[in-house]
């Protein structure tokens, strides 16, 4: 039998107040384990400054999967401007034609 697994995730304008009541809550209902604060959620890094006040999300490790399954650890990176120039190049070269 597989295991129901529920992830929850709160924000709110006090977070300490709303996170202690949404886990009181949801222990009337489930069995729940505190893992503390979020570091991956849904494949997703979390790398939160609490001090700034800060939260930056990213998918570092999914992009650095993909480019190793398809074999491109090698390819030459390119700018998203580049890609813009190229792509008013075309654009211009198909206009003349």
């Amino acid at each position: 039998m597989a295991d129901n697994i529920i992830v929850a995730v709160f924000r709110s304008v006090d977070p300490a107040y709303a996170t202690a009541k949404a886990i009181k809550d949801l222990k009337g209902h489930f069995q729940v384990k505190e893992l503390g604060p979020a570091k991956w959620v849904l494949g997703i890094s979390v790398d939160r400054n609490l001090e700034a006040g800060t939260t930056i999300i990213h998918q570092k490790k999914y992009i650095n999967d993909m480019v190793s399954r398809f074999g491109q650890q090698d390819a030459a990176p390119i700018g998203l401007l580049a890609l813009r120039r190229r792509g008013r190049e075309a654009t211009r070269r198909s206009d003349s034609l």
